[in-house]
């Protein structure tokens, strides 16, 4: 078997360790690192338990061979080849931040979010030997669960909390050599706390005409509405309800359409506008 170094199943930088192989009926020997990965104590004399001592490889090998033991046998002039694996992990783990809003559909990078609880996910280029350390200066991050290279953890957002930029820090993460890595590709999310309002719907009608051909609803939210979804309900002119088009820096969401020539409509439509976090009017 491997003797890893304690807390460790893969070896990093200097580190040191053993191999434990029995070999019988043999009574030459040569130990060597064909990957490069160890030093071999006494490489030309056997030992069952031989030391090895990690070169820095600064790489990640677990599909080479890298301790291999040839034993001879002097009586009858014959050799025997033993290879095998030992886990290097030499490189530090880095990490990408994705948050989940409102822990629903899909994982986001740097996305807008509301008051709420939100899932946040870690994927490493590494499998992790232990939950990744982690702060935030908005919000609150709760317990780790997950397995491998993925992390996940809740993300609370509360009334309090301050509205603005959020930013991740302080990440460690261990790989299974525990090379511990600190690099976050994205940091940064957006807290909005404040719902979209609407300033005006226009046409403004208390009863309609359909006589003027196609007719654009307007929207003014008095804010860019880049990113911005929202429908307008129309069943009253048969139409259902349509998706709303954001015109972004002009602060506007739009409908265009032509009512058919029997409508006759006592209300307004009703429209429902979604701001980046979600957040509704």
């Amino acid at each position: 078997g491997i003797n890893y170094p304690v807390d460790q199943s893969a070896f990093k930088e200097t580190d040191v360790g053993s191999v434990d192989i029995e070999v019988i009926d043999a009574d030459g020997f040569i130990y060597s690192s064909p990957h490069g990965d160890f030093n071999i104590d006494n490489s030309d004399t056997y030992e069952q338990v031989k030391g090895i001592t990690c070169t820095a490889p600064g790489d990640e090998n677990t599909s080479s061979t890298n301790f291999r033991i040839v034993a001879t046998r002097s009586a009858n002039d014959t050799s025997n080849t033993f290879n095998k694996i030992v886990l290097v992990d030499d490189s530090a783990p880095s990490c990408t931040i994705t948050i989940q809003r409102n822990k629903s559909g899909s994982y986001l990078t740097a996305p807008h979010l509301p008051i709420g609880t939100h899932s946040i996910k870690i994927t490493s280029n590494d499998s992790l030997s232990t939950d990744p350390i982690l702060s935030v200066d908005c919000g609150t991050i709760g317990a780790w669960s997950g397995t491998g290279a993925t992390r996940y953890a809740d993300l609370t957002l509360v009334v309090g909390d301050t509205q603005g930029i959020g930013t991740f820090s302080g990440l460690e993460i261990y790989n299974l050599a525990k090379k511990q890595g600190t690099i976050i590709t994205n940091t940064t999310f957006t807290f909005d706390k404040t719902d979209p309002v609407i300033q005006s719907i226009t046409p403004s009608i208390s009863v309609w005409y359909p006589s003027e051909g196609q007719v654009t609803f307007t929207i003014d939210m008095g804010e860019d509405t880049t990113g911005f979804t929202g429908t307008i309900d129309l069943s009253a002119f048969n139409k259902g309800v349509q998706d709303l088009v954001a015109g972004g820096v002009n602060n506007l969401m739009t409908y265009s359409f032509t009512p058919n020539s029997a409508d006759v409509v006592a209300t307004a439509p009703s429209v429902t506008v979604y701001d980046k976090a979600k957040n509704s009017d």
